[in-house]
């Protein structure tokens, strides 16, 4: 686990970002997330921006990833320059004993 940033309005936690996989090299930044109420004021681009710039400033290249059904998350990362590598599929694995 990493670092993790919010924004509060007043004391209440509005948005946060952080940072959970450390690949070398390749820190993720996660658990980007705004309270609905405070939605629509870019406050989740600039903890991500935050984040980002702390890892290029230590040479690291930041990555993230997204369920294929967040479309606003997904806009939000591909308008900040983020790109889609690749695709991957989950499975979910339960003990049946």
């Amino acid at each position: 686990m990493g670092s993790y940033c919010g924004i509060r309005f007043d004391g209440n936690l509005a948005a946060m970002a952080g940072e959970r996989l450390q690949l070398e090299g390749y820190p993720e930044i996660s658990g980007v997330c705004t309270h609905p109420a405070f939605r629509g004021r870019g406050l989740a681009a600039e903890l991500i921006w935050h984040l980002v710039r702390a890892h290029r400033r230590d040479g690291l290249v930041s990555w993230l990833h997204v369920g294929s059904a967040n479309r606003n998350a997904i806009e939000l990362y591909l308008k900040l320059g983020f790109r889609s590598v690749r695709e991957v599929t989950l499975h979910r694995v339960v003990r049946t004993d």
